[in-house]
């Protein structure tokens, strides 16, 4: 009768490993750090660093006397400490070491911290230069982009001016040469006529910030084309192990083009007959020039900025683009003919199950979709695309098989070196040559790193490999460059392996003790049959029973190994989620239940995809070889089994999705108190059944109070600003580039968000990464309402991801249909949501309680009338027609939003009578000179006034002369692409105007800014003198808090 044992009791459970003074000293370090820009949570860390040291060398007894010796009073109202275990001078060495670190930390991290220059004013001036840069380092983006790194850039203006830029520059290739030709590399110099910008992310408190990244990076700058138009000219020659690189990456491409349809097949660059366009393209591109004449590779479009989405990397957009979806053009008419075939070929890899393997062969993820890389990411698979230490981990099993294997064969060899050091040797020379044919990119480097701190550990016969190697890896990163602490990447790279060292040997001991995972022990004597005496059994059927016995032990033996397998696999990606969790919600705020396809997909990844992939590179470098052909067939078969799981992922994540199952759910940005908390809880609940219970239980209630905390302190500041309080109001008006998104919180936290920005470009919405990340920041994801002004790209397009995702109790409009696209993305998201499409007109109330109400001041109720200045009726264009809203509290006008009034709309407004007065205005059509009207002004009579709009656009919003009608008028402007975000907080009871003065959470990751600045204003602007005194009362006048702390615009 078999018995079930579980291979761990209660009191076997392991204990963490304890950290060693070296490593509190680099938590120290990374704390001056984190610091510079969170010093509030870097302050509570290192108090818990420097308690979490101190005590179990010490005891209690020992800091109380140490710390309270001097404060007598103090010390009388405790009791009196027993005899002290150490004196102060074991204990102020140890103080002083970590004190020294924390120092040091920050002051490296403000000496590497670049700061935004002053603009040229050739880019104020929105002009056009010609370009001069050296090719630092290139990396492939999704949706057939390149981001190209430009070191000791020069700027030639028209009048012959040369303007050198300090940093480097950052180049958005859209559209390049096709994937199977020779690319720019390092070294190469590169000449373009375009407009230049400082790099500059979405300032929204609380958000992810694109330029903070790249100003880390030493990027200052940055420029986008499309094609090989803009006078483009390639010239130098790049490295050769760069020339090396693109030769195999051209030859593995033209093989997977091959396989990837029934079109015509790509040979090599060097054996196809080429034209003398193309071949002086792929010529110059490795050995001498290229010109921008050579621009029939792809359609040069109308210049504008591009985004990327938070894949590692996020550019900014920021200006206005030209509307409309990116796509590489299809081959013309006009083109030359050895070309067709190459972006025939790049059509022919993009979004098929071929594009994941130069992804994985290359870090090149040029021919992956933004649809797919979302798809992916819902399904939380997505990090199995990007090069990490995952991978790094397969060639690394791969050295341990490979030192298996040579242990078999020459098994004297183990007697010299063991076969964890011989694993090592193997394993070295692959790592690193995956790290060189991937690109070398910071993951892959730091991944590598790590590697070779556990490699050195292993081979100096240290334990705790994984703990202190992970700690040796941060230290040597951060002590290189301390900003790369900021980095998410790292984060989520240190968290990953920290969550192993610390909770997988705990997780994977509970999880034993399931029924599923316990180790069932059986008697393995050998048995006669029942019924049979045991010596009544011929020789002949002993052995036979002997063979069914050990058939049944391999068997078994089998099991054992694939549950104790199992076990380690769900363990393992427990563990990380576990770990990662917060960092995961605070950056992109969803949770996806689909985390345990992993258990499924890595495992083939690695045993599978990966080395079928890295089995057809090989084959596919043959080309010289007498077999050509028969290695090429190789090489395509490899590719086509590599791609069979991969065709299975994609099917299986396309059904899911069909099915709506198969989308995020978003949650809460938790506030780093929170965060703080809940590792507090993780650790000490792995430690609940050692014999240090005692400590466990003392740190999952310190845990459980952090975790409370911001719960207790968002009902006792219900009235405060980050809230808008029980009683209390605020509008604030997002930073989205050349869009509007406006954001106003109404009492007992009811939101109305108006309008939502939008660019219409595949791969950033602005919903998904600027207006949900703001509605959830210590928030959960509903909404009472969504209101669109007019059916426009700019204010309609961040509306759909709220829509479709939040929990959205009605939606308004003006009743007027946008274009088909818009239209058709809108209905979905109300049928999706449940919601019908309201339709407001001047009269109507969209919010009302307690005095409190937002009315609608326009457009007329005859949809798409007015009158013109001569009485006679005329339709209203699209952006006449857009919802006036005016915030009003017993009569007193708190806030007017105009949509994209202009002057018809204007004139239709101003004669319908009604009262305009407001204290906070949102300049119409985001104040261009087409809504120039000083009449609107002083009927408004605001406080302040103010606009959203992109860096540097291309329409010069606000206009200078809206700037200066109200400068005249007294009345200062405030603007998005200056300022950030803006907003203004009425408290309750009388509503006065105040002051916000709220941090960020300083728990921010890596990029946000570090609080929010006041903008006062002294003076009571002199057009509010003879101000209505019931409007005026006795409040204050207002003020408004920016992200910038800039001074309102001249």
């Amino acid at each position: 009768m078999p018995d079930v044992m579980p291979d761990a009791t209660p009191d076997a459970t392991p204990n963490l490993p304890s950290l060693l003074p070296w490593q509190f000293a680099v938590l120290a370090w990374l704390c001056g750090i984190w610091s510079v820009r969170f010093p509030v949570p870097a302050l509570v860390a290192g108090t818990l660093l420097f308690g979490a040291c101190l005590r179990p060398r010490y005891g209690t007894s020992a800091l109380r006397q140490h710390l309270f010796h001097r404060l007598h009073r103090v010390s009388r109202l405790l009791p009196a400490p027993p005899p002290a275990p150490a004196s102060p001078r074991t204990v102020l060495p140890t103080a002083a070491a970590m004190l020294l670190a924390l120092c040091t930390g920050i002051g490296a991290a403000h000496l590497a911290l670049n700061a935004p220059l002053p603009t040229p004013g050739f880019m104020d001036a929105r002009e056009k230069v010609r370009i001069t840069g050296t090719v630092y380092a290139v990396q492939p983006a999704m949706a057939e982009r390149l981001q190209v790194i430009l070191d000791d850039v020069r700027c030639q203006r028209d009048n012959g001016e040369t303007v050198s830029l300090p940093g480097r520059t950052v180049w958005t290739w859209d559209s390049p040469m096709p994937a199977t030709m020779p690319r720019i590399g390092p070294g190469q110099q590169v000449s373009l006529t375009q407009r230049i910008k400082p790099v500059r992310g979405f300032l929204n408190p609380g958000t992810w910030d694109s330029g903070q990244y790249w100003r880390d990076q030493g990027v200052l700058w940055r420029v986008w084309s499309r094609g090989s138009g803009y006078d483009l000219a390639i010239s130098c020659t790049p490295s050769a192990l760069w020339q090396l690189r693109e030769t195999l990456r051209t030859r593995t491409l033209n093989v997977l083009a091959q396989g990837a349809g029934p079109h015509k097949p790509i040979s090599g660059a060097a054996a196809a007959p080429e034209s003398d366009m193309a071949s002086g393209l792929v010529s110059g591109l490795v050995t001498g020039q290229v010109s921008g004449k050579a621009s029939d590779l792809a359609s040069g479009a109308t210049p504008g900025p591009i985004s990327d989405v938070k894949s590692g990397v996020t550019s900014d957009m920021t200006s206005g683009p030209t509307p409309g979806p990116t796509h590489n053009p299809a081959p013309e008419p006009d083109m030359a003919p050895d070309l067709a075939p190459h972006l025939t070929a790049d059509k022919q890899l993009t979004d098929t199950p071929l594009s994941v393997v130069p992804a994985l062969l290359f870090g090149d993820r040029f021919h992956i979709t933004y649809d797919r890389m979302e798809q992916l990411s819902l399904a939380s698979v997505s990090h199995s695309l990007a090069l990490s230490g995952m991978h790094l981990g397969v060639l690394s099993g791969l050295g341990w098989c490979l030192a298996w294997l040579a242990g078999r064969l020459c098994p004297a060899i183990l007697l010299r070196l063991p076969r964890p050091k011989l694993a090592v040797l193997f394993a070295a020379p692959l790592v690193a040559g995956y790290v060189w044919l991937g690109g070398a990119t910071p993951s892959l480097l730091r991944a590598a790193l790590m590697f070779a701190c556990w490699g050195l550990l292993l081979w100096r016969n240290r334990p705790r490999v994984l703990l202190d190697g992970v700690f040796m890896a941060v230290a040597l990163i951060t002590l290189h460059n301390p900003l790369a602490l900021f980095d998410l990447r790292l984060q989520l790279s240190a968290l990953a392996v920290l969550s192993l060292a610390l909770l997988l040997n705990p997780v994977n001991a509970a999880l034993r003790r399931l029924p599923p995972f316990r180790t069932i022990h059986t008697d393995k004597r050998v048995q006669a049959p029942h019924g049979l005496p045991a010596g009544s059994l011929s020789g002949a059927q002993r052995g036979l029973f002997h063979t069914s016995a050990s058939i049944s032990g391999r068997v078994s033996g089998l099991g054992h190994l694939l549950r104790n397998g199992t076990a380690g696999l769900l363990a393992a990606n427990l563990c990380i989620q576990l770990g990662m969790l917060p960092v995961v919600v605070w950056n992109f705020n969803t949770v996806s239940p689909w985390f345990l396809l992993n258990l499924l997909w890595l495992p083939v990844l690695g045993m599978i995809t990966l080395p079928a992939s890295l089995a057809g590179f090989a084959f596919s470098q043959m080309a010289a070889l007498p077999l050509a052909d028969a290695t090429q067939a190789m090489a395509a078969w490899s590719f086509r089994l590599a791609a069979q799981p991969v065709t299975l992922l994609f099917d299986g994540l396309d059904a899911l999705q069909q099915a709506g199952w198969l989308r995020p759910h978003l949650s809460l940005r938790p506030h780093w108190l929170s965060i703080t908390g809940y590792w507090c809880v993780l650790l000490f609940v792995a430690t609940a059944f050692t014999r240090h219970s005692r400590t466990a239980a003392a740190g999952m209630l310190l845990g459980l109070c952090l975790l409370c905390a911001p719960l207790a302190t968002r009902l006792s500041d219900a009235t405060g600003p980050l809230n808008g309080g029980t009683g209390g109001v605020s509008l604030t008006l997002l930073d989205v580039g050349q869009g509007q998104a406006a954001l106003i919180t109404l009492p007992h936290e009811q939101r109305i968000l108006v309008d939502g920005g939008g660019f219409g470009l595949s791969g950033f919405d602005t919903g998904k990464s600027l207006v949900v990340p703001t509605l959830t920041w210590r928030m959960p994801p509903a909404l009472h309402g969504i209101a669109n002004s007019h059916p426009d790209t700019d204010h309609l397009q961040g509306l759909i991801y709220p829509l479709r995702h939040a929990r959205v109790q009605r939606y308004a409009g003006n009743g007027q249909p946008g274009s088909h696209a818009n239209e058709g993305l809108l209905s979905s998201a109300l049928a999706s949501a449940g919601l019908s499409h309201e339709a407001l007109y001047a009269g109507d109330v969209l919010w009302e309680d307690n005095g409190l109400r937002l009315e609608v001041l326009h457009p007329p109720r005859r949809s798409g009338q007015a009158r013109n200045a001569a009485g006679q009726e005329k339709p209203l264009s699209a952006n006449n027609a857009a919802l006036v809203l005016r915030l009003v509290h017993h009569g007193r006008g708190l806030a007017l939003l105009m949509g994209d009034l202009e002057r018809q709309g204007l004139r239709t407004l101003l004669g319908s009578g009604a009262d305009l007065s407001a204290e906070v205005l949102v300049l119409p059509h985001h104040g261009a000179r087409s809504s120039l009207m000083p009449e609107l002004y002083a009927a408004v009579r605001p406080h302040y006034a103010i606009s959203s709009t992109g860096q540097l656009n291309q329409w010069n919003f606000p206009s200078p002369a809206v700037r200066a009608a109200l400068a005249d008028m007294g009345i200062p402007l405030y603007d998005t692409a200056r300022h950030g975000q803006i907003r203004v907080h009425w408290p309750s009871g009388s509503l006065p105007l105040r002051e916000q003065t709220a941090n960020l959470p300083p728990g921010t990751p890596a990029g946000q800014p570090e609080a929010k600045t006041q903008a006062k204003a002294d003076t009571m602007p002199a057009h509010l003198a003879g101000k209505d005194s019931a409007q005026q009362g006795n409040t204050p006048p207002p003020r408004l808090t920016t992200v910038t702390g800039a001074p309102p615009l001249p």
